[in-house]
């Protein structure tokens, strides 16, 4: 360690490894003039002499240090040292991925993660501008720190594949793939076919991130290399009302997601912006947790580092075992609850949640209890009640019916004359498989009924009573649907349009049986 450190030994201090992957270490470190905490990374002894290596960290390197964004690591400094070794400072963020988030604390509120996208989504709106695409976009290569204001700040801190549209960097030979297979494009497994790999491909997959922060879940499932391709190929993500059965994402961001997971690029958000726009609408109805971002920090601190946080590479399996997630569970439970010191950043004080039970009363014991204090005495037959019982009884019958007739003569009046109101709405409930738009919706009367900015499925909407013919379009492709909507009534409605196989798949791949 100490040779492969020794070229920037007399400018930093190395304070811990933070971790080390296929192509070499990452490290903390401070400045030793300047007395600023830096993070650089280390290419492993072993790579130096492979010509492409060097080229793609020098790439990284290059490409890196030409960004000025407040939600991208930012790169000060690079070198390749005459014996070969390369290593590059970085910004360092005080912070964790968001797979440790998931890891560690679980899923956050749609509010946390909508503000956390949001500026991911302007970090790509800044490379896109440069001609920049990311392609390898994940929760790991998406950093959250605590901003001065208490907020919550995302860094993107990974360019390693980042390519100049139109450029031909000699990184990638034809045919392969370089990347995480769980988030990529469509479009990166059919670059032989002609597809184009442009900002579309980062907004699918920023898509797919999006969607496992909402739901702790990938849309199609924790599976091998050939079921992730052929999900993003072929496959319809899982719906959320699987995934969320407990509706915590609104519907419209329920929408905006899928959009950004359509197969076809010109079917997603036009560009980051806009995608970011519309979860900026979804992000305006919305509750901020002023201590949430602190709250999950913490969490992700105090927590062990295990197999799922121990390297950054590592995350990429998102294995979370059951004791660590029980952990998590209780922790969070109790950073919810605890006080925390804003100054120091730590623990003040933890109290446990005083809850004070009455005791039930014994049902038996208040049944006797009941009874013995209302004892019931048997008349001898023959014997006549006193006329004052009598006359008292007669008085409270006669002021029960006097106010009765009062009663109903003022539900006459009140029904009589007030307006009847219009009768409740119902809902309608539109799925497709794999997805598609709700081109049109319209009355039995011919009214065309206004649709949402956002009409891709799964969508759902509050219509008036009575009869509606709804039309979902796919590609060109349309299916009808007929259905009549009741006061208060939940109908749901799927229509079903032709998919590719999973041999369609293999076969596309060359990797059919010959």
């Amino acid at each position: 360690m100490k040779h492969q450190l020794q070229a920037v030994e007399d400018k930093y201090e190395i304070i811990e490894k933070i971790s080390e992957g296929g192509m070499g270490a990452v490290y903390k470190v401070r400045h030793r003039l300047l007395d600023r905490i830096r993070v650089i990374k280390v290419m492993k002894p072993q790579l130096v002499a492979d010509a492409e290596m060097r080229t793609r960290f020098t790439h990284e390197a290059r490409l890196a240090g030409n960004l000025r964004h407040p939600n991208i690591a930012q790169v000060f400094d690079f070198a390749i040292e005459k014996d070969g070794q390369a290593f590059l400072v970085m910004e360092y963020v005080n912070g964790f991925t968001l797979q440790q988030v998931l890891s560690r604390w679980g899923i956050p509120s749609p509010a946390f993660t909508l503000d956390v996208i949001r500026q991911v989504l302007d970090a790509l709106a800044y490379l896109h501008g440069k001609g920049v695409i990311h392609r390898d976009l994940s929760p790991d290569n998406v950093m959250v720190q605590q901003s001065d204001q208490g907020r919550v700040t995302a860094k993107l801190i990974d360019l390693g594949i980042a390519k100049l549209v139109g450029s031909d960097t000699g990184l990638t030979a034809e045919g392969s793939f370089i990347g995480k297979v769980r988030y990529a494009s469509p479009e990166l497994f059919k670059t032989k076919e002609g597809a184009k790999v442009d900002a579309q491909s980062d907004l699918y997959s920023i898509g797919l991130v999006l969607y496992e922060m909402l739901t702790g879940k990938h849309p199609f499932g924790n599976t091998d290399v050939s079921g992730y391709i052929a999900g993003h190929l072929f496959n319809p993500p899982e719906p959320f009302r699987t995934s969320d059965p407990e509706r915590n994402v609104p519907p419209d961001l329920r929408a905006v997601t899928m959009r950004s997971l359509a197969k076809e690029p010109p079917d997603r958000p036009t560009d980051a912006r806009a995608f970011s726009q519309d979860l900026a609408v979804v992000e305006s109805h919305l509750e901020w947790d002023e201590g949430e971002t602190e709250r999950i920090l913490l969490c992700c601190q105090h927590l062990p580092k295990g197999e799922s946080g121990g390297t950054k590479e590592s995350l990429d399996a998102q294995v979370v075992g059951e004791s660590a997630a029980a952990e998590a569970t209780d922790l969070r439970a109790i950073l919810d609850r605890a006080s925390l010191d804003s100054h120091s950043g730590a623990l003040s004080d933890v109290v446990a949640p005083t809850i004070t039970i009455k005791p039930k009363p014994d049902e038996e014991h208040q049944k006797a209890e009941g009874l013995g204090n209302d004892r019931t005495h048997v008349l001898p037959t023959g014997l006549r009640a006193r006329s004052e019982g009598r006359r008292k009884t007669s008085r409270t019958l006669l002021a029960a019916l006097a106010s009765i007739v009062v009663i109903v003569a003022l539900g006459l009046w009140w029904t009589l004359g007030r307006t009847v109101p219009a009768p409740n709405p119902g809902t309608v409930i539109l799925d497709a498989q794999p997805w598609a738009k709700v081109e049109s919706i319209v009355s039995s009367d011919g009214t065309a009924v206004r649709l949402p900015a956002v009409t891709s499925t799964p969508l759902r909407l509050e219509l008036a009573p009575g009869h509606y013919a709804i039309t979902l379009e796919r590609n060109g492709t349309t299916r009808d649907l007929d259905i009549n909507i009741t006061s208060g009534a939940v109908v749901r409605r799927s229509a079903t349009f032709e998919t590719a196989t999973a041999d369609d798949l293999l076969a596309s791949l060359g990797l059919g049986e010959h």
